[in-house]
Formats: structure tokens, sequence, C-alpha cells
């Protein structure tokens, strides 16, 4: 698969923005650093950045595959994992052997079975997990979507792959609420455990497989191309906050948000040449 295609104008200003609303989630409450009485609906923040993320990684994923499918007839599952193992594994392998060193120096405490959810990628089953490896969920979640998603398309082919990521859209609201509701002692991980966000990465798969029959389709331009747009990102925004209301954040707000920044994705991609495209082609965000 060619990881090199033509790059996305506005998509690496999007990743940013996604990485700098987790990094000031995480900065939230920290000394001298916007210190408010209540963090929790700051907090919420950091959960939006990482959605856009899933989003931007289900889409950018699938363009590549299908582009291959496209070229070559077929995708090239062994190419593909070896590509994403170079980019990934060596960073996080050396952050994970780093913490492990850590710990045998005694200078950190560890939980058990960190070490073995960090090198599986499987911490985002591991609702007690340590802080040191805390953030790790959303690459186990990342990684068990390169394992899964390719083998899908390659199998199902195209047209079947984009129902059966349309099912998990519509399935997952579902799937969070009966976890939620059913099984209280897994309900911590609603929201990080796989089949409970996997939806976000799936909307971007569907909006990389529709893209260019949306980008015709005159309603949808319509919306895009609209002033009350505006309401889109702010809808994004307040279904952020439904976080201390589970029920409706886990069967109505995710959706919302999943959606609407698969509809601010596309926007940014045919506004490139826009005042909002280039701001967020500006050189320093792309770096970051």
């Amino acid at each position: 698969m060619n990881e090199t295609a033509p790059r996305l104008p506005a998509l690496d200003g999007l990743r940013a923005v996604s990485i700098l609303l987790v990094l000031f989630a995480h900065a939230v409450g920290t000394a001298n650093f916007f210190a408010v009485d209540d963090v929790g609906p700051l907090l919420h923040v950091g959960e939006l950045g990482v959605r856009v993320f899933f989003v931007i990684s289900g889409f950018l994923i699938t363009t590549l595959l299908l582009k291959e499918m496209n070229a070559d007839g077929r995708i090239h599952l062994g190419r593909f994992y070896f590509r994403r193992t170079l980019r990934i594994f060596p960073a996080f392998y050396a952050f994970v052997f780093a913490l492990i060193a850590l710990e045998v120096a005694g200078w950190i405490a560890l939980n058990p079975g960190d070490r073995l959810h960090a090198l599986t990628y499987t911490s985002n089953y591991a609702p007690d997990r340590s802080w040191y490896i805390g953030h790790t969920w959303s690459l186990a979640v990342e990684e068990q979507f390169y394992l899964l998603w390719p083998a899908v398309l390659l199998l199902a082919g195209r047209r079947r792959g984009m129902w059966i990521a349309l099912a998990v859209v519509l399935a997952s609201p579902f799937v969070r609420l009966a976890i939620w509701q059913l099984n209280p002692t897994e309900s911590a991980g609603v929201g990080h455990r796989f089949e409970t966000v996997a939806d976000s990465i799936a909307v971007g798969c569907l909006l990389a497989g529709a893209a260019g029959w949306l980008a015709g389709f005159k309603p949808y331009r319509a919306l895009l191309d609209s002033r009350a747009f505006v309401l889109v990102p702010a809808a994004v925004f307040g279904a952020s906050l439904l976080a201390d209301r589970p029920r409706l954040s886990f069967f109505v707000g995710f959706t919302v948000m999943n959606v609407g920044i698969a509809l601010c994705l596309h926007w940014c991609l045919l506004n490139a040449e826009g005042r909002v495209g280039r701001a967020l082609d500006w050189k320093p965000l792309a770096f970051l």
C-alpha cells in the first residue's frame, strides 16, 4: 500500500487540534494552569480530542486502503501490517520498556497486568491500569482497528465493507447502553473498550467510502455550504458535555459527536483553500 499518497490539506491541522484538546485536558488542574474548582467538564474536552483523532484515523486508513483496492484490485495485508508496525511499534515499545526500567529502579510503581496489557495493546480492557499507562487505551483501540478493518475490507469487498461499517455505527449505541445497564462490572470500560468506541472510527471509514458521492449530492452540499453549518461544531461540543448523563451520552451524545466530527472533517477538506483550511494548513500546526 502506498502510504505516501498525496497529502490531504487541513488533515494535519485537524490532528493537531485533536492533540491540543488532549494536552489541554491533561494539563487542567495542574499547578498554575487553568485552576478551577470543578475540572470535570474540561476533562471531557480530552475525550473529544481522542474522538476527533479516531474519526480522522478511520477516514485516512480507509482512503489509503480503497486507493490500493482501486489500483491493485486487492489489499496487501502483509504490507499494511508491516508499515503500521514500523510506524508505531518502535516508539511505543521504547516508551513501555522505559516505564519497566523505571519500575525496576524503584522510581514508579505499575499495577499488576500493566506490562502485559501495554505490550499487547489491550490496555483499553484494563480499567484498573495505572496512571502511567492510562493513556495507552486509545492507541490500543487504534491497533485493534488496524488488525480488523483491512481484513474486513479484503474479505467483504468495498460495498459490503461499508455496510458493515454502517452496522457498527448503528449498533454501537445499543452496545454501550447494554453494557452500562446489564453488566455494571464492565461499565467503567464504556468509552474505552473497542466495541464501545468503534463507531467513531467506523464513521470515518464511511466518510472515506462515500466522500465522492456525498460531494455531488446537492442536499448534502447545501448543508455544508449553509451558514447554519456553524451549528454542527457547536452540537459536537455540546454533546461532549453530556458525559455526566451517561445513558444520554452513550446512546445519543457519542453519535452526535461522531457524525458532527465527520461533517466538520469533510467541510474542511472541501474548503481547504478558505480561511479555515489555510489556518489548519499552517506549518506549526502541521508540524505538531
